[in-house]
């Protein structure tokens, strides 16, 4: 270590008279360290402050360079050397110095956990910009040593938030990636970007999204972007625009979007003329599962709704329960329903969509059209403007098998019934997934208001329901006189239509002893010589009932034929 056995003596006791014995001798302190290092380096690294103190106060040269292009002051920090660290800082030593890693002096005092350098150091000009080898800056490096004071003061400094690394990362990144959602929040507050891609293509967010912590996040950039428009601030605004205008994924947060959903909220008439030349906007869904038209509405603008509608936006959008904007102009006018001003302008709003052709069949996840939701809510105006519309399938069943019939039915709504029927484009034998009709229901139901106008409007009365019976026979089982005489004013039926069993009306006429029914399905041309599964004819039901008018008219009927 040593080329002289009397310095090594000296150097060992922290001789201070040591550095006046070179200079006597005329020796190059670069020259007495078998190992390079100057007396200044060695007595800081070792720690034989006496020495050192002495050698920087008769040094020529207090800004010399080792090898690794490392100041004295670096060399300070790396061994721990605090009192030679602060006689440096008294010396005209620069700050500014590089070493063979890039690294500047901030860069050792962030890797020395003893605060108390950072403190001394802070009181003087330093480099805070420079980045190292691994293409960290301070504030990335600093985070990841866990030195989250410096990180502030760094901050507050404007040191570049959203540098990155060699792996295409930013301080944002890592702090997402530890789970540290305060610190990642303060980030966002400074400027840091949550959008920016890392070489994995993953930004920020997506990191949150996967570790299912990103809502903490969003709401503080919905935050960020709420206090711009209370500001006022048009200009952070459109550079925050113009930022991100190629981002084109609109599933995940888009900020266009939402300083679009803003500018509609706060009714922002600058902002939100600079969002309708933007089509995409116009044409998508955010990740909340809403179009641009919907939020229009749940606010209330109306004007910002029609603005949309003029253009060549598409009106059939879907959110995420598969709703168009009819289903949300249905909701609040649903929410309004005492506010007859505001109704006024929905409608509005609702008759201009139907001008457009909007689609008014499309279907939610439950399979309601706009049509089966506004009868289930009773909204008459909106179920009337329906009904007449040109385009309008009343026929559409819902996941629960309802139709728009059904469902009125079921709400014991007769005008919407009525309506409905009258309009002719309800397919009226429409059978459920309980194998019923409405004529069925209203047979159930003793609605005889009902039948008869179902009856008028062409009801069929060949189809068969359960266990194969049609609705004659079912009314002849139950005893429904009214319901049977009602029937027989529609004789456009096939009397001998047979159930599973291979019975037929005429069948069952006479198991339930109805000579009138007998009688008038004999004269409608029923046959009693047809045999049912068992191969008995009508006569032996008859005779099984011991029920001989019956029998006699059934044999008159059979000898006249």
């Amino acid at each position: 270590m040593f080329k002289n056995s009397k310095v090594k003596k000296m150097f060992e006791d922290d001789e201070p008279k040591i550095v006046f014995y070179l200079e006597s001798k005329k020796m190059d302190l670069n020259e007495i360290f078998k190992d390079d290092e100057d007396l200044i380096e060695k007595s800081i690294k070792n720690h034989k402050n006496t020495i050192a103190e002495a050698a920087i106060t008769y040094c020529s040269n207090i800004n010399h360079l080792n090898k690794n292009n490392m100041s004295y002051l670096m060399t300070a920090i790396k061994y721990d050397n605090l009192p030679m660290f602060k006689k440096l800082l008294e010396t005209d030593i620069k700050l500014d110095f590089i070493d063979n890693k890039r690294e500047s002096v901030l860069f050792y005092v962030i890797n020395n956990p003893n605060s108390e350098y950072f403190e001394l150091i802070i009181e003087k000009e330093i480099d805070i910009k420079g980045f190292n080898l691994q293409g960290e800056n301070t504030l990335i490096y600093a985070y990841k040593h866990d030195r989250k004071e410096i990180c502030l003061y760094l901050l507050e400094k404007n040191v570049f938030i959203n540098h990155i690394n060699k792996d295409g990362n930013t301080i944002l990144h890592y702090a997402v990636k530890n789970e540290d959602i305060d610190f990642s929040l303060l980030l966002i507050d400074y400027g840091a970007d949550p959008f920016i891609k890392n070489y994995n293509h993953e930004t920020a967010l997506d990191i949150a999204n996967g570790l299912g912590i990103d809502t903490p996040l969003i709401n503080k950039i919905i935050e960020i972007i709420d206090k711009h428009f209370k500001d006022k601030d048009h200009d952070k605004l459109l550079e925050l625009l113009l930022e991100y205008e190629d981002v084109e994924d609109y599933c995940r947060f888009n900020i266009p979007f939402l300083i679009a959903v803003f500018s509609i909220k706060y009714n922002n008439k600058f902002i939100f003329d600079k969002i309708l030349r933007k089509n995409d906007l116009l044409n998508n869904i955010d990740y909340r599962g809403k179009s641009l038209l919907m939020y229009c509405v749940e606010f209330g603008m109306f004007i910002c709704a029609r603005k949309i509608i003029y253009l060549d936006s598409n009106l059939n959008l879907k959110d995420s329960n598969n709703k168009t904007i009819l289903f949300t102009l249905n909701e609040q006018l649903n929410d309004i329903s005492g506010d007859k001003t505001h109704q006024e302008e929905y409608k509005l709003l609702f008759n201009e969509l139907l001008e457009r052709r909007v689609d008014v069949n499309c279907q939610d996840n439950e399979g309601n059209t706009i049509l089966l939701v506004a009868i289930k809510n009773k909204q008459n105006l909106i179920i009337d403007r329906l009904i007449e519309y040109p385009l309008i399938d009343i026929n559409i069943m819902n996941n629960e098998g309802l139709n728009a019939l059904l469902i009125a039915y079921q709400n014991h709504d007769s005008n919407t019934l009525q309506k409905i029927i009258r309009s002719r484009k309800a397919e009226i034998n429409t059978i459920d997934k309980n194998q019923n009709s409405l004529i069925l229901l209203s047979l159930f139901d003793d609605n005889l208001e009902l039948f008869d106008e179902l009856l008028n409007y062409g009801a069929n009365l060949n189809l068969k329901y359960k266990e194969g019976k049609t609705l004659l026979m079912i009314a002849l089982q139950m005893q429904k006189k009214r319901f049977i005489a009602k029937i027989f004013e529609h004789p456009n039926f096939d009397v001998d239509l047979q159930d599973d069993s291979g019975m037929t009306a005429l069948m069952h006429a006479i198991k339930s002893g109805n000579i009138r029914v007998v009688e008038a399905l004999l004269k409608c041309g029923a046959d009693s010589n047809l045999k049912d599964n068992k191969g008995d004819a009508a006569i032996f039901f008859a005779l099984e009932i011991e029920d001989f008018e019956i029998a006699k008219l059934l044999r008159s009927y059979s000898e006249n034929s």
